[in-house]
């Protein structure tokens, strides 16, 4: 069996690769339609207590002569989106507001690659709202702009789905990856993403790398089945239970019925003499 083939979507690869000028000007001037002619990448850990924490961490972050453009790819829903990205602008214009230095405020723009295997109408909604939420928060300093990997998927004749191909290349076998790369790679704009994909997917160290990374990433379902199971088994195991004491409750007032005393009837239910007496209770009040 042949070992996977991970693509753009990785996110140990997304950084590495997006994180390269050439590669990150190219996307964005094919895919979020913004001509960037130069970029300067900021660091992205913006407050020191966040630092390895999700929600203080963004993709790549970077500076044009026009704006600062949060590079975001989302490969699972997440509940707190709305407050994550609230969050990396305000934190950006808090830096600004600490140095006074407001005569050089840029805008930030969001652009977020979604790579969600389920609710797409549900998802575009929901960054629909986020979209109107930034514009009542910040106004005219945030934007934000949407790639749907999953629409991309479909519109087969366009340069979307070029690069949803390599960025979903994990949903292909390895010969149609080889297929997708070799013809990708007669393009100049894919030559330099097509060349690091591979050195990176034929890197051991590299490669094990993106499979923790891969490990790290869960759907909703993969993330919540474990608990659904147990909650399942549990709530069998509870089924199970509250039967069994019904069956012990109900021969406790049998016995209680016909004379027998309540020392008695604990000891061949095996319920506590509490509970038997509350058997009692119930027969007297019938």
């Amino acid at each position: 069996m042949s070992k996977k083939y991970y693509g753009l979507s990785n996110d140990y690869l997304f950084k590495k690769i997006f994180g390269r000028n050439v590669c990150c000007q190219q996307l964005l001037n094919d895919i979020f339609h913004k001509q960037v002619s130069s970029i300067t990448y900021l660091n992205k850990e913006f407050k020191k207590e966040n630092q390895g924490l999700s929600y203080g961490i963004c993709d790549v972050l970077l500076k044009t002569r026009k704006s600062i453009i949060l590079l975001e790819m989302q490969n699972r829903n997440l509940y707190h989106i709305e407050a994550r990205i609230s969050l990396y602008i305000a934190s950006i214009y808090l830096e600004y507001w600490e140095k006074n230095d407001y005569g050089n405020v840029l805008p930030v723009e969001v652009c977020l690659i979604l790579n969600y295997p389920y609710g797409d109408e549900k998802t575009l909604k929901e960054y629909q709202m986020l979209e109107v939420t930034l514009k009542e928060r910040f106004g005219n300093y945030a934007d934000i702009k949407v790639w749907n990997l999953r629409k991309a998927l479909k519109e087969t004749d366009s340069i979307h789905y070029q690069y949803a191909q390599l960025f979903c290349l994990n949903e292909y076998s390895s010969g149609q990856v080889e297929k997708i790369l070799e013809v990708l790679s007669r393009e100049e704009r894919f030559k330099n993403m097509i060349q690091q994909i591979r050195e990176y997917n034929m890197s051991k160290e590299e490669y094990q790398k993106m499979r923790e990374e891969e490990n790290m990433e869960m759907t909703f379902e993969q993330a919540t089945s474990g608990l659904i199971e147990h909650a399942k088994e549990e709530g069998k195991k509870s089924g199970e239970m509250i039967g069994k004491r019904k069956k012990q409750m109900e021969i406790a007032r049998n016995l209680l019925s016909e004379g027998f005393s309540v020392d008695l009837a604990a000891k061949v239910t095996k319920l506590s003499k509490e509970q038997v007496m509350r058997c009692q209770k119930f027969i007297e009040t019938k």
